[in-house]
């Protein structure tokens, strides 16, 4: 889309630890994100907490949740 005073450009930075708010946020009416950029990509992978049955981390991937059109995933190099 064309970026104007109608369609500003936004850009939101979070912690995987703060997706859960961004969450609620879409829930509650903010817009779709056209790009996230998951550093530590693996990270993201799966790592369960007994007492919640996920990660916060995982929430990344879960498109009811989280609206994206598409996802960047990175690691770094050692």
């Amino acid at each position: 889309k064309a970026r104007d005073e109608a369609n500003p450009l936004l850009v939101v930075f979070s912690t995987y630890q703060s997706l859960e708010r961004v969450a609620e946020a879409q829930r509650r009416g903010a817009p779709m994100f056209d790009l996230v950029v998951c550093d530590e990509a693996h990270r993201t992978t799966g790592a369960f907490k007994e007492d919640e049955g996920y990660s916060g981390f995982t929430l990344v991937h879960d498109a009811s949740r989280l609206k994206v059109a598409r996802r960047l995933y990175t690691k770094a190099r050692y």
